[in-house]
């Protein structure tokens, strides 16, 4: 069983046309200044392992369309603000 964020991934790579791309942000988690937002097409791949270990995979997000400069959320306060989207249709990458 995955969590939410992988199963969001998951269903993706097996969906097609819009449904295959999802919502990604990725930033520095120290809080400097690059920090980016955009879609991503989802790839999701089993990656071996052993018979007795959990499931293993490989994801790949690529880039489709523009990718937006935004205020990174782990910026020290006063740095900007983080405003989630709801919960269905945003995940964050760290």
């Amino acid at each position: 069983m995955f969590n939410a964020a992988q199963e969001k991934l998951r269903l993706a790579s097996e969906s097609f046309g819009v449904a295959s791309r999802v919502h990604v942000r990725y930033y520095d988690r120290e809080g400097r200044d690059e920090a980016y937002e955009g879609r991503a097409l989802v790839t999701w791949e089993p990656d071996g392992g052993a018979a007795d270990d959990l499931d293993t995979v490989k994801v790949t997000l690529t880039g489709k369309g523009p990718r937006k400069k935004i205020t990174n959320p782990a910026a020290p306060a006063g740095g900007g603000t983080l405003t989630l989207a709801a919960a269905s249709t945003t995940k964050e990458a760290a």
